[in-house]
């Protein structure tokens, strides 16, 4: 079972809709597909995106953050998608294992609280 890492990024107010439909198109592009399967092989169990205004709220479920983030680098699906959406953020964001990524603190979790067996993760 996997450790839950959550992320905010800012995205340029002009680009939201872009990476909008950039995620929500995925599946079905020719183009961008294969990240699907990137994101499997380098070892998330769970890779979710919140849009609140302009901000992308990430979530990945892995076994180590560090190590899914090279592996996910290393991919060609991964460099495609890189070169499309890096330009949308507000900050110098990369999700490629080259930069140190910024993760929000988790500090309640109710079933978690209520076993007596809190995990920051």
């Amino acid at each position: 079972m996997g450790k839950r890492y959550v992320m905010i990024n800012e995205l340029k107010p002009e680009h939201v809709q872009d990476y909008i439909d950039m995620h929500m198109n995925c599946p079905s592009s020719e183009i961008y597909k294969g990240q699907l399967d990137a994101l499997k092989e380098a070892g998330a169990e769970e890779c979710i995106v919140y849009m609140w205004k302009n901000y992308s709220i990430l979530i990945v479920k892995t076994d180590d953050i560090d190590a899914y983030m090279k592996k996910l680098g290393e991919t060609h699906a991964n460099q495609i998608w890189e070169e499309k959406a890096t330009p949308w953020f507000a900050n110098a964001t990369k999700f490629d294992g080259s930069c140190e990524m910024e993760f929000l603190q988790k500090v309640f979790d109710m079933k978690q609280m209520a076993e007596g067996d809190f995990n920051p993760y």
